[in-house]
């Protein structure tokens, strides 16, 4: 996992809050500033995983679905993982 400085990462704010993973791939941080329940909308045949900052896997699409609660930490980290089907 890359991790970056928790002063660069964007706080997560009551509301939506969109995130979105560049072309290099990498994953993105956020600070939970406060207890929330987060719920996710991703393409179809795509994953979200949400890590906290010693690399524990707190929420995967595969086996969790609805929202979950998100405890205050200093910064997690939410990674989507895309499907991608050859058209020929």
């Amino acid at each position: 996992m890359i991790y970056m400085p928790a002063s660069l990462a964007r706080q997560l704010t009551p509301g939506v809050n969109a995130v979105s993973i560049g072309g290099e791939g990498y994953n993105e941080w956020l600070v939970v500033a406060q207890d929330c329940i987060v719920s996710f909308q991703y393409p179809e045949k795509s994953r979200v995983i949400v890590f906290t900052p010693d690399g524990t896997a707190i929420y995967d699409s595969i086996t969790d679905k609805g929202g979950t609660l998100l405890r205050k930490i200093p910064y997690l980290s939410v990674t989507v993982s895309l499907h991608c089907q050859n058209t020929r």
